[in-house]
């Protein structure tokens, strides 16, 4: 029986917040922060998630915690990998090269001489990636110095005047009313 003065909690709101605290988790012990494997240990259904985020604003706020915490883990990983490379063997023709040391030639029933299996090693070459790089300075360059830059030139009858940024109502049918002129003459 429930003491005086204190209310029961109903079964659901335990439960509920037991699946939140589940989910996030396994969204923070996730590699990727992979929301819909962390809805598969936590056993909820992705968009029960999403409608949790959008009510409950300490939810969503330990949501952005790990999705920066696992952001932050895999940005350290990139940059790693991006600095120091990662080694790869040497494949030719489908095959990995291999350096045979100290190997003496001998012929073969061919006539050609060939190398003998002895103390024959995996040959290895460190490979960067000049791409991910480029991702990195992307993400991370407060002066935005490293961002692609993308203009949208229409030309021709009808379509759709595309303005980018935030333009007031003002201002864009000023700009619509320019085209439209152009266009017309």
């Amino acid at each position: 029986m429930a003491q005086a003065g204190k209310t029961k909690a109903p079964k659901g709101k335990f439960l509920r917040e037991a699946k939140k605290k589940a989910f996030l988790a396994a969204l923070l012990a996730d590699e990727y922060g992979d929301v819909t494997a962390a809805c598969n240990i936590a056993g909820v259904a992705s968009p029960t998630v999403y409608e949790w985020r959008k009510k409950d604003l300490d939810f969503a706020k330990a949501w952005d915690y790990a999705i920066t915490h696992v952001y932050e883990a895999l940005f350290k990983a990139a940059s790693k990998r991006a600095s120091e490379g990662v080694e790869d063997y040497v494949v030719h023709d489908g095959r990995i090269v291999v350096h045979h040391w100290q190997c003496e030639p001998r012929p073969s029933a061919n006539g050609k001489y060939c190398l003998d299996e002895c103390d024959g090693r995996p040959l290895i070459r460190r490979k960067y990636s000049d791409s991910l790089v480029r991702g990195l300075l992307q993400a991370r360059d407060p002066l935005d110095r490293h961002r692609e830059k993308q203009h949208v030139q229409h030309e021709g009858e009808g379509g759709v005047l595309v303005v980018p940024g935030k333009v007031s109502v003002e201002e864009w049918e000023k700009a619509a009313a320019e085209h439209f002129e152009k266009s017309s003459s």
